[in-house]
């Protein structure tokens, strides 16, 4: 349950902010009960969600969850990392996805369909509601007889279908914004319809017990916004962390970058997050890191088991090479990242490395929990309101207007 984060020889350049910091994460603590800490606690939805997918998985042979940012990301993250599983995701508006995806799924009559929306409004959502049920009703069956709901309790048009429908309906507390709501029925339904067990999720309190990491976390990110690092950067080189850092670059740009503060004042400037992967962005973006502006934070996310991990190699295809003998590639890479780690720091780029034990769905769980105590308590700090988003909301204006004036 531990948080192993690494900072380097900086730590004491971002001392001074460890009172704050520590000050924000209590506050957050305090308040635990409500939002998603007491989401992820809840051990009545969890029984829930498992005892639905077991319904399910009965009667159908493959899952779609239909849902878009903070209704999928978190849980395509987890099912990243979880067993070989029939879980699909369905998001975004275009065609071609669409298409490709109802080739793949086969007959509609051994379908399962999850419809993820906090609002039961999401454009998206709703667009693939029509499509899907056009298909069901050319075919005869029922889309509600293969359905599921996940939403908040109130009156909109997905949960008014299910409701006018009997299709069962999972909750998502209404204190629990979108992109927080991955330890919840939204994140549990499609993990049990994979495989995963309820073992991964279980143990969270305990991380509350470790806020140590959480103050030092945001104590350097203050730190690093004083010496105008304006882009965070978290660099997931295992494969497997990919998608968790698409997840956190949502949670961190919708929660923390606002216009004003609760008390209707300009709000501070927080970094842009951007994300990059493996070893594949030592061949893109290092050469911007190491001789560009110095105006990034990296955050590095490792899988501490790679080096025991691969096969050994025998044979190279050059005396040139030879050093590689006897190594496995689990060992190749984990010495890409320390060369890149080095290099970064030799040239006085701001790093730290988060170093997960394994990256498998319980630590997935935690890694969850453990940004979201992160963010919500930068947002504390920083005296906005980390669980709405105005802009995102304009946006969805706009789209509206055009579709309807089209």
């Amino acid at each position: 349950m531990m948080i192993n984060l690494d900072f380097f020889e900086s730590t004491p350049l971002f001392l001074p902010f460890q009172q704050k910091a520590e000050a924000a994460v209590r506050k957050v603590l305090y308040t635990k009960d409500k939002g998603f800490w007491r989401a992820a606690l809840d051990h009545k939805a969890l029984k829930e969600a498992e005892q639905r997918a077991q319904t399910i998985r009965q009667q159908s042979e493959k899952f779609i969850v239909v849902g878009i940012g903070g209704s999928s990301l978190g849980a395509r993250a987890l099912l990243h990392v979880a067993p070989p599983h029939k879980v699909y995701f369905l998001e975004s508006t275009e065609p071609i996805f669409f298409e490709k995806l109802l080739a793949e799924l086969g007959p509609l009559a051994k379908t399962h369909w999850i419809w993820i929306s906090k609002s039961g409004s999401t454009l998206e959502t709703l667009t693939h509601w029509s499509l899907v049920n056009k298909l069901f009703c050319a075919a005869n069956l029922s889309l509600a007889a293969q359905s599921t709901i996940v939403a908040e309790k109130r009156s909109a048009p997905l949960q008014q279908w299910a409701e006018q429908n009997s299709v069962l309906h999972l909750e998502i507390p209404s204190d629990v914004s979108g992109r927080f709501s991955v330890l919840t029925a939204v994140g549990f339904l499609p993990a049990f319809l994979a495989g995963v067990s309820q073992n991964s999720f279980e143990n969270l309190d305990k991380l509350a017990q470790f806020p140590q990491p959480v103050v030092d976390l945001i104590s350097a990110l203050l730190y690093s916004w004083q010496q105008n690092c304006w882009s965070t950067i978290l660099w997931a080189y295992p494969e497997s962390l990919r998608l968790y850092a698409q997840w956190w670059q949502q949670l961190w740009a919708e929660s923390l970058t606002k216009k004003i503060t609760l008390l209707q004042q300009p709000a501070p400037s927080v970094s842009f997050p951007s994300v990059c992967n493996g070893v594949q962005d030592q061949h893109s973006l290092l050469q911007n890191f190491l001789e560009g502006p110095r105006d990034k934070f990296i955050l590095f996310l490792r899988d501490g088991s790679v080096k025991r991990k691969g096969l050994t190699i025998d044979t190279t295809i050059h005396a040139e090479f030879d050093y590689l003998k006897n190594k496995t590639n689990g060992i190749i890479f984990d010495a890409e990242i320390e060369g890149t780690l080095k290099a970064l720091r030799q040239n006085k780029v701001p790093v730290c490395q988060w170093v997960w034990p394994e990256v498998t769905p319980s630590q997935m769980t935690v890694g969850f929990l453990f940004m979201e105590w992160v963010v919500s308590a930068i947002a504390n700090y920083l005296n906005i309101d980390a669980f709405n988003q105005p802009g995102v909301e304009q946006g969805k204006v706009f789209t509206k207007n055009l579709l309807q004036s089209s």
